[in-house]
C-alpha cells in the first residue's frame, strides 16, 4: 500500500474522466445523428449495436463512480453514478452498489458472494445438482450456452434491478431511481416505435439489448469464473483472498479501454478506488509482491479466459447429469468431510491455482482437504490426495474403492502453473483383521 501511495497511483485523474465523458457524449450524439440520417433502413441495426456498446461503456464509468475512482468527493461520485445508471443505462444504482459491495468483500466465497449465486447459470456443483426440468437441461450444457444466454442478460439486468426497488426494507432514493428508470425506458421505447416501423423497432431493441448483455457479461465473467471457490468458513486474509480469486487479462491500453479497466482485476480488487489510468502501473508492483510472497497471480489472454469460463461452467454442469452418483460413496465422502479439520490441512479451493487440467478444475470446486506437504508415493512425483477418498476407501468393498479413487489427483506444481491427471489411489495401509484382497 505504501509503495502504491508513494507512486501517486491513488491520486484522482479527473481530467481523464472528463475526456471519457466527452467521448461518450459524442458517441451518443453520433448514434442519434446516424439514426436520423438512415431513416427507414435496416442499417439501423448497426446503430443498435453501437448503442449497446456505448451503454456498456457508460456502465463501466458508473462502476468506477461507485468505487469512488473518479472524484475525491464520495457524494459527487454517488450522484454521478446514480444519474448515469438510472437515467442513461436504465438499471438501479442502489441494486448495483449493494450487490457489488458484497462481491468485493468476499469474492468467490460460498454464501457471501452474490455473483456465484445460482441464476439461470449454476456456478457451484451443489447448485447444479439441484436443477430440475428445463433448467437442468440448460445447466447440463451451460458452458456451451453461456454466450447465447448472455444475449438475454441485458433484459435480466434491467428486470432484476427494477425488482430490487420494490423489495421491502430500506432502499436509498427508491422513488427517484424508479422515476428516472421509468422515464428513461418509456421515452426510449416510445421514440423508437414512433420513429421506426414496428418490426424494425422490435429488431432495434432486441439487437441493442443483446449487444449490451453480451458485452457486459463478456467483460465481467473472466474476472473470477473458473478461479478458486472459497468455502463459507475460509480463513484467507484480505490480500490472498483478492489475488487468488481474481484473474487479469493480458493486453495493452486497448484492453483497458475495451474492458473499462476490468482487465486489471487483481489490482482493482486490492485498490477499488484506484483510477483506471493507474491500474496498469500498479500491476507490476502487485505481481512482483505476489511472486515474492508465493501468492498465485493469475493472468491470461482474453480468448483463453473465455475458454476457461466455458470449460468451468461445463464441468459444474456435470453435477446435473451424473448417472453414476453412488449414494454409498457420497455417504462416506460426506462423513469424511464432516470430521474436524486436522492441523496442517487446508481447503484445496483455498490454495490451488487456476491453470490446471479440466479434471482438477472440477475437483477443486468440491470441498475437500489436502495436506500442505506433498508426500511421494513409490518414488513418483509429489502426490495430493482427497482425504475423502483416503478415508472412505478402506471402509468400502474393493468394487467401490475404485470409484472413490477417481477423486484422487496427482499434482506437480511449479510457481503458478501446474499439471495434473487422474491416478489410482495410493496403497492403503492394511489394518488388523482387514483383508485387502479384491473380492
Amino acid at each position: 500500500m505504501r509503495t502504491v501511495r508513494d507512486a501517486g497511483l491513488l491520486r484522482r485523474r479527473e481530467g481523464f474522466y472528463y475526456a471519457v465523458f466527452g467521448g461518450l457524449a459524442l458517441a451518443l450524439g453520433g448514434i442519434i445523428a446516424g439514426m436520423v440520417l438512415l431513416g427507414d433502413s435496416w442499417f439501423q441495426l448497426l446503430m443498435a449495436g453501437a448503442l449497446g456498446i456505448v451503454l456498456t461503456q457508460i456502465a463501466f464509468v458508473t462502476h468506477e463512480a461507485s468505487h469512488r475512482q473518479i472524484f475525491a468527493s464520495g457524494r459527487v461520485n454517488d450522484w454521478v453514478g446514480r444519474i448515469l445508471a438510472t437515467a442513461v443505462v436504465g438499471i438501479s444504482y442502489h441494486w448495483w452498489m449493494h450487490k457489488h459491495t458484497r462481491h468485493h468483500a468476499k469474492p468467490n466465497q460460498k454464501g457471501a458472494d452474490p455473483d456465484i449465486e445460482q441464476d439461470t447459470i449454476a456456478f457451484l456443483p451443489e447448485d447444479a445438482a439441484k436443477s430440475r426440468g428445463a433448467f437442468a437441461l440448460i445447466t447440463r450444457n451451460q458452458g456451451w450456452l453461456f454466450f447465447p444466454l448472455l444475449t438475454l442478460e441485458g433484459i435480466n439486468l434491467h428486470a432484476r434491478s427494477i425488482a430490487s426497488l420494490f423489495e421491502r426494507g430500506r432502499v436509498e432514493h427508491r422513488m427517484l431511481e424508479l422515476g428516472l428508470i421509468a422515464l428513461r425506458l418509456s421515452l426510449s421505447v416510445a421514440v423508437l416505435f414512433w420513429f421506426l416501423p414496428l418490426g424494425m423497432a422490435f429488431a432495434f431493441l432486441g439487437v441493442q439489448l443483446a449487444v449490451f448483455g453480451v458485452y457486459m457479461g463478456a467483460s465481467f465473467a473472466p474476472n473470477h469464473k473458473g478461479m478458486p471457490i472459497l468455502e463459507a468458513d475460509s480463513r484467507l486474509d484480505f490480500l490472498q483472498r483478492q489475488i487468488v480469486t481474481s484473474r487479469n487479462l493480458k493486453g495493452g491500453w486497448w484492453a483497458t479501454v475495451l474492458f473499462g479497466g476490468l482487465n486489471h482485476q487483481v489490482e482493482h480488487h486490492l485498490f477499488p478506488n484506484m483510477p483506471r489510468p493507474a491500474l496498469s502501473r500498479a500491476r507490476g508492483i502487485v505481481r512482483e509482491y505476489a511472486q515474492s510472497t508465493g501468492i498465485p497471480y493469475t493472468e491470461t489472454g482474453i480468448l483463453r479466459s473465455y475458454g476457461i469460463v466455458v470449460q468451468y461452467l461445463n464441468r459444474v454442469g456435470l453435477a446435473a447429469r451424473d448417472p453414476f452418483d453412488c449414494p454409498l460413496v457420497n455417504q462416506f465422502r460426506r462423513s469424511a468431510l464432516a470430521r474436524p479439520r486436522p492441523a496442517g490441512f487446508l481447503l484445496a479451493a483455498d490454495v490451488l491455482p487456476d491453470e490446471m487440467c479440466p479434471s482438477c478444475h472440477e475437483q477443486r470446486n468440491i470441498p475437500r482437504l489436502m495436506p500442505e506437504t506433498r508426500p511421494t508415493v513409490e518414488g513418483g512425483p509429489p502426490q495430493r490426495w482427497c482425504s475423502a477418498a483416503s478415508a472412505a476407501a478402506p471402509m468400502m468393498p474393493a468394487l467401490l474403492r475404485s470409484a472413490a479413487g477417481t477423486i484422487g489427483v496427482r499434482t506437480s506444481m511449479s510457481g503458478t502453473n501446474s499439471s495434473c491427471c487422474f491416478e489410482t489411489p495410493p496403497p492403503m495401509t492394511k489394518r488388523s483383521g482387514e483383508n485387502n484382497r479384491s473380492r
